[in-house]
């Protein structure tokens, strides 16, 4: 099993020379405003490699405004010797595979477009009236697919990475006998939104926004709509309701569930996996609680 570590944030020496993992992860899988420069990615880059880590270069879902911009990121990235690269864009993954294919870089798709029912918090509620295989296949990856992987595999594809839940990872043998797999091990994400929540909290714009987005933030769930039609209004929730949806929170224009209980996925990690911290929105406690269970830290 091999950690790794990913921030938003620009990282200081400290935050290396303490760093626990073997991979470090730049850039950002929600807001192209969180992605380094050119310049500054070299310069990561050659820090991390100088203190015997892997770098990854993580890329998010790319408006058209700046798809130029991503695609000249990424050729710096492979030119300066990244060791992965995470793919959120199939526009991206079209564009510039063929500045990854002929080298070693392990390209992955992530979680932007990798998903699976589980990660919706309520989807027992979804399911319950179906059988047990429908809801076992349902329950799946959307990647665990050999016609999907192996077009994947033509764009030089060779990780998947899936949320680290007991649905996801107990059905991955197809993904597994055809590529490696990531597992995130922090919030599943629900949803990506086009506008920014943490943008519209802290009352900015972008990219005025960059680097507030890295805190974790619960949603209080008291309204609802009613679905009256043509006219709905807006209702007070009740506690049956609630219960149903469950806790949600809000980081960048991520939607998230609640964070993973690692023992219930620890059986399905095998020693080849990479298992991602994203310590922009970890606390240290959580961090070192998960490092503890899967066996990388002393009590």
């Amino acid at each position: 099993m091999y950690i790794e570590n990913r921030y938003i944030a620009g990282m200081d020496s400290c935050q290396l020379n303490n760093d626990n993992s073997e991979i470090i992860a730049i850039g950002s899988e929600r807001c192209v405003y969180n992605l380094p420069s050119e310049s500054e990615l070299m310069k990561i880059i050659e820090r991390i490699h100088c203190i015997g880590k892997q770098v990854r270069l993580v890329t998010p879902k790319v408006p058209q405004e700046h798809f130029e911009k991503v695609k000249s990121i990424v050729r710096a990235a492979v030119n300066f010797g990244v060791d992965f690269i995470t793919i959120n864009d199939y526009g991206i993954m079209s564009e510039c595979h063929s500045l990854w294919k002929e080298s070693n870089i392990r390209v992955a798709l992530g979680r932007g477009v990798s998903w699976c029912m589980e990660e919706c918090p309520w989807y027992y509620n979804l399911l319950r009236e179906e059988d047990e295989f429908v809801r076992q296949t349902c329950l799946m990856s959307n990647m665990e697919n050999r016609n999907k992987l192996s077009l994947l595999e033509s764009y030089g594809i060779t990780d998947i990475e899936l949320e680290g839940l007991p649905g996801v990872l107990g059905n991955v043998d197809i993904i597994r006998d055809k590529m490696n797999v990531t597992i995130h091990i922090d919030y599943p994400v629900i949803s990506f939104s086009r506008v920014c929540h943490s943008m519209k909290f802290n009352g900015c714009t972008a990219p005025q926004c960059t680097g507030k987005c890295h805190e974790v933030l619960k949603l209080e769930l008291n309204k609802g709509y009613d679905g009256k039609v043509p006219y709905p209004h807006l209702k007070d929730i009740d506690d049956e309701l609630k219960s149903v949806i469950g806790d949600l929170y809000i980081s960048g224009n991520m939607v998230l569930a609640p964070p993973i209980d690692v023992n219930t996925i620890k059986q399905y990690i095998k020693d080849e996996d990479i298992v991602v911290f994203n310590s922009s929105i970890m606390t240290e406690e959580q961090r070192n609680r998960i490092l503890y269970i899967l066996g990388r830290k002393g009590e």
